[in-house]
This record gives structure tokens, sequence and C-alpha cells, in this order.
């Protein structure tokens, strides 16, 4: 089922909960913690440091850690003084 998003609306002194309309629906983000990483990141062109990463990816400070490290140790991330930044492969250097 996709998600249902409310919003709060004051109808005369009464506020009521309605459906938002497609217009007002913000993008969803990628469904996974990875995907959201990693697209936070290729939507970057710097290193971002973890707080940005955690407010971005709206994810708990010891899950983002976690999947930090583990998408480093897989290569796919290089961490530097300013934070994290996705590794340059030969497709995206193509581009």
């Amino acid at each position: 089922m996709p998600p249902v998003a409310l919003e709060l609306a004051q109808r005369g002194e009464a506020l009521a909960l309605e459906l938002r309309t497609a217009a007002s629906i913000p993008d969803i983000p990628p469904s996974s913690i990875d995907e959201r990483i990693i697209s936070a990141l290729s939507d970057s062109d710097r290193s971002m440091p973890i707080t940005e990463l955690r407010t971005v990816c709206r994810v708990r400070n010891a899950t983002l850690r976690e999947r930090l490290i583990a998408l480093a140790s897989a290569g796919q991330l290089l961490r530097d003084d300013q934070g994290y930044r996705l590794v340059k492969t030969n497709s995206s250097l193509a581009k």
C-alpha cells in the first residue's frame, strides 16, 4: 500500500486531518537508507558531514553511522576530514 500524506487543516474554529493533494506531496525519498545516503551524496559536489547527512536522510544517528561504515567497507564511500563522499568510478568519470 502506498503511503498516504495527511495535513492538518483549519475549518472554521476546528482542525481536521485532510489528504494532501498530489501537487502538495513532496518527493518521496528512496526507500532504503543506503539509497538515501547515496542519493544525498550524488546530489552533492563535496563531502558531507554526518550531521548534514543525518538531516537529509532523516535517519537515526546510530543507524546512519552503521550504514556509512558498511558502505565505506564495501568501497562505495570514502571518508575524509569533511565527511563522506561517493567513490568515483570509471563510469562517473566518463560523464
